[in-house]
């Protein structure tokens, strides 16, 4: 199996490329160019990263078919471009219809950013995770101090109000009033893209989000102790 070394130089000009290409101006051309630049080298990068994956979480989703982004947009979406000007890597776990925990790697012409999503998140789920963290703060806050100190961000809408004035630690308290979030790291293209570095930044990246990522997972199904509030 061949390994990752790199997205050739030419990948964002195709990427910006192709939000001009209408159905009209599609050709086997341009899809076979798709293929080269695009997907070979991204399913090279899957296969480098799911050995990390699996050993974060044995029942984590690591079919190809499953994990890599497709060469077509969904139609019954958007009207836009019939290729996709972006590519992803989606590691979820499975048999879960809502709130599903996953690791990502998502990638456009100008930026990459990768850590923890949760999919199709609700509500009720939102409420779990609030109910699990307050249960588990101290771990919860080992966690997240380490990986902010590895450069992820936690990122969604925040209340304007703060509920949980009595949460003096500041990771706890912003992560509990999130109406929804994801924790991530964005970074701008460079170098470390055109070449093997960007799997070992991956690799490294997933490892230091295993025990959030743990955390999370090991409880977005429970039943939550308590109502908290959602608003």
């Amino acid at each position: 199996m061949l390994k990752f070394t790199g997205f050739s130089a030419q990948f964002p000009d195709f990427l910006f490329s192709l939000q001009f290409i209408g159905k009209t101006e599609l050709s086997e051309e341009i899809k076979e160019k798709y293929k080269l630049i695009i997907t070979r080298p991204l399913t090279h990068l899957f296969h480098d990263l799911t050995e990390t994956v699996e050993g974060i979480s044995p029942d984590i989703e690591t079919r190809m078919q499953s994990c890599v982004s497709s060469m077509y947009s969904d139609m019954r979406f958007s009207a836009g471009p019939p290729l996709k000007t972006y590519m992803y890597l989606r590691f979820r776990e499975p048999g879960r219809d809502t709130d599903i925990p996953g690791l990502y790697f998502d990638m456009g012409y100008d930026y990459y950013t990768y850590g923890i999503r949760i999919y199709k998140q609700t509500g009720t789920g939102i409420i779990k995770i609030r109910a699990h963290l307050l249960r588990e703060q101290k771990r919860y806050a080992q966690a997240l101090r380490e990986v902010k100190r590895a450069g992820f961000s936690v990122v969604g809408e925040s209340y304007k109000k703060n509920h949980y004035p009595e949460i003096s630690e500041p990771n706890l308290n912003d992560l509990l009033n999130k109406r929804y979030f994801i924790i991530c790291r964005k970074e701008p293209i460079s170098d470390r893209v055109f070449c093997g570095s960007l799997a070992a930044e991956l690799i490294s990246g997933f490892l230091e989000l295993k025990d959030t990522y743990r955390l999370i997972c090991g409880h977005t199904g429970d039943q939550p102790d308590g109502s908290q509030p959602d608003g």
